[in-house]
């Protein structure tokens, strides 16, 4: 029986067609971490082991083909999982990373369907000391532009030059409206000669049509192993905004987007972060300080977040690093009493949070 399946397989493989260009790579990524964090709630601090402060860990399939004439056919399939218990990721998903088709042409542009990072996230990431963090005191301004949207088409072209301009629109797919649910979005990016610098504006619809309006820009400058980071995000949530429950089909149910529970107030947070990468060898020093004042953290108050961290990273390889760092961040007026972002700190104003761990990339 294993000779004949061995020799069908040997005869369907000589009998498909060659594509001298097709390639699929495997590839992930595991960051996992031991953490001290402080006023976890009411009782104290605690102790953790789990997914890591820098990248959520991952693997997934991508590939192209090469058609010809300098156009390919491209797909990427990413999955997450917590690496502390190996529980699947983005609320049970297969692949609730990433997954996606298209084409890609070197002077056409790249256009990609399906599960994918929204673009006020892709690019305000660009100019994140920390291309946007993993923990909950280093990435909290992911939920105010949205991380990855379902039903997605983007398309994005240089034109040959340093400035990238890409669009995305989302559907929403509720039947008898061709508005409620939808996310629409516009970026454009700049670099060269150590110079970068870009903005977003994304504007989302939940199932009553209330909206959330993103508008973000930053910049960096790179210094031969240094590199300066500077971004603003201003965030805007009408009353009552409220996407639709993590890991449903329906509209904004995957995005990570922040709702706003206030009745009759539109929540604006308008956040700075400004850091820097030093490199100083195999040790890379990152620095930030984060800035979050908002307006109507309920319907009567307002309320700041600050969060301030210090992280060296040692490379071990190319593929394998091991890392130590700190951050504390501070709650102000409305925030001490709930924010959507990073929680209450068991009613404390403040929270300390001591980190080591260790990534590899395959």
């Amino acid at each position: 029986m294993n000779k004949t399946l061995l020799a069908i397989a040997v005869a369907a493989a000589a009998s498909a067609p060659a594509f001298a260009d097709t390639s699929v790579t495997l590839y992930g990524k595991i960051d996992t971490a031991l953490q001290s964090v402080g006023h976890a709630s009411a009782a104290g601090g605690k102790t953790t082991l789990g997914t890591g402060i820098f990248s959520g860990p991952r693997w997934g399939l991508k590939g192209n083909e090469d058609l010809g004439g300098g156009t390919a056919a491209i797909f990427q399939l990413e999955g997450g999982f917590n690496s502390g218990t190996g529980a699947a990721g983005q609320g049970g998903l297969l692949f609730g990373r990433q997954a996606y088709v298209g084409l890609k042409d070197a002077s056409a542009g790249t256009l990609t369907l399906g599960r994918q990072y929204g673009l006020a996230f892709t690019t305000i990431g660009g100019y994140d000391p920390l291309g946007w963090g993993n923990s909950n005191e280093n990435s909290y301004h992911a939920a105010l532009t949205g991380v990855r949207y379902d039903n997605t088409i983007k398309y994005g072209n240089s034109f040959g030059g340093p400035v990238t301009v890409e669009v995305q629109y989302s559907a929403g797919g509720t039947a008898g409206s061709s508005a409620v649910g939808t996310t629409t979005a516009l970026a454009a990016n700049y670099s060269a000669n150590g110079i970068a610098a870009g903005a977003a504006t994304s504007t989302s619809k939940d199932v009553n049509s209330a909206k959330a309006q993103v508008t973000g820009l930053g910049g960096s400058f790179t210094m031969g192993a240094n590199v300066l980071f500077l971004h603003y995000i201003n965030s805007q949530r009408d009353a009552g905004f409220n996407k639709n429950a993590a890991s449903t089909p329906a509209a904004l149910g995957n995005a990570s987007l922040l709702n706003n529970t206030n009745a009759t107030a539109k929540r604006t947070d308008k956040l700075v972060t400004v850091g820097a990468n030093i490199g100083l060898g195999a040790p890379t020093l990152l620095l930030g300080y984060m800035n979050d004042s908002i307006s109507n953290v309920t319907d009567t108050t307002d309320g700041k977040i600050g969060t301030l961290y210090a992280y060296v990273d040692y490379a071990l390889s190319k593929r394998t690093d091991v890392y130590f760092g700190v951050d504390h961040t501070k709650l102000t007026d409305g925030a001490v009493a709930g924010n959507g972002l990073v929680g209450t700190f068991g009613g404390s104003a403040s929270r300390n949070v001591v980190s080591l761990g260790l990534r590899h990339v395959f």
